[in-house]
This record gives C-alpha cells, structure tokens and sequence, in this order.
C-alpha cells in the first residue's frame, strides 16, 4: 500500500502549465524527496465538462512520510509558489492506494517474436547477436 496526495485546481483557475512543470514541480521534487517522494504524475483534464484543469498525484511509502513533508518547514516553499502559477487554491486530497500488477504475459516464441526479440536486446546493450530471420522462414 502505498499513500496519494492528490492535488487538484479548478476549471476556471488560470494556470501556468509552463511554469508548473518547470519550476514547481522541480520545486516538489526537491523538497519532498528528502521525505520520502516516490513519484509523481500530472494530468491535464481535456474534457469540457470536467470540473479540473490540472490534477497532480505525489506518491510516498506511508501517511507518516506525506505528513512529514507536508508539515516540514523546507515545504513552505512549496504551498507558496502557487500563486505563481494559479491564481487559485488547489483542492488537496489524501488517499491510500493499493495496487495490483499483472503478471507478465507470456510472449510465444515465433520468428517474428525472436527477431523482435533479438534487436530489441541488441539495442540495449547485447550487439553480438545476429538478428535476421530464420532462413526456414524466409523460404515459406
């Protein structure tokens, strides 16, 4: 279980998207990853009825460590730059998160998924492969 704050501004607050991303959340991220930040999303609310331009997610381990952060005074900063970027407050809201992962699917072995395979490994780092298609294959 990991633990959100999610930080919403209305539909009819002006906003900075520039400025948010270039300044403030570079702002977060440094204050809050001495607390215990594990990561962090925003959204762009595209739809027309939507009742948010912006949201943020900022994700930490437990409650204690957004609590932490939130209260910690290098974090002052942070809840007073909005007006640099809003000219509204946001709506804060805390969740716990649970999440589930799929497991990973298997991929059946088929020339094309070996050749896929193959140059996706060269390009990380494994060059001394030959990729080329099974010449079976190519005599079909």
């Amino acid at each position: 279980m990991t633990v959100n704050a999610t930080v919403l501004y209305p539909k009819d607050a002006a906003f900075d998207l520039q400025y948010y991303f270039s300044n403030h959340m570079t702002l977060a991220v440094e204050r809050w990853s001495l607390h215990g930040l594990k990561d962090w999303r925003v959204v762009q609310f595209t739809s027309s009825d939507a009742p948010f331009v912006v949201g943020a997610m900022f994700t930490w381990d437990s409650m204690n460590g957004l609590t932490e952060a939130c209260k910690a005074e290098d974090s002052k900063a942070i809840f007073e730059d909005v007006p640099n970027f809003s000219d509204q407050e946001p709506i804060i809201l805390y969740q716990m998160v649970w999440t589930y992962q799929f497991p990973k699917l298997l991929i059946p072995r088929t020339p094309l998924n070996e050749l896929l395979l193959c140059r996706a490994n060269n390009s990380i780092g494994s060059p001394d492969r030959n990729c080329t298609w099974p010449k079976k294959v190519l005599d079909e």
